[in-house]
């Protein structure tokens, strides 16, 4: 399966057989069927991700996305699609999971903000739901 993110093509691998009691889980706490997943490796603070919205076409129109954070707590933004200013904030932490509806991804942007004060790692896990082409 491919999946268009960040401006690349990515092509699925299958499954780690790592991340299959995790992905069962995930299945039994949201009722969701993501068939896929994103790996980030943020190696502290001054590693970020920008305002955006996860909306690409390969999640169609009403795209799902379980945020799975491993290790150092970073702080999590969020702002109204088409404003500039952040309108709230949460802080991700170990072994937290945020799930990111639709109505979120349509009226909402969000971004992984620099935070210097943060030394230690931090893994994100993102599961979807992404529909073949």
């Amino acid at each position: 399966m491919r999946y268009r993110y960040s401006g690349l093509a990515h092509q699925g691998r299958g499954w780690p057989d790592a991340l299959a009691p995790l992905r069962a889980r995930l299945r039994a706490l949201t009722g969701r069927e993501p068939n896929g997943v994103l790996a980030n490796l943020y190696r502290d603070g001054d590693d970020t991700m920008g305002w955006h919205r996860d909306n690409e076409p390969e999640l169609g129109p009403t795209p799902w996305v379980l945020s799975y954070n491993l290790g150092a707590n970073r702080d999590f933004a969020f702002r109204r699609h088409g404003e500039h200013r952040q309108c709230h904030a949460l802080t991700l932490r170990h072994d937290d999971l945020l799930v990111m509806s639709p109505e979120t991804q349509h009226h909402f942007e969000h971004a992984l903000p620099r935070r210097r004060r943060v030394q230690a790692p931090r893994l994100n896990l993102t599961f979807r739901e992404i529909m073949p082409r």
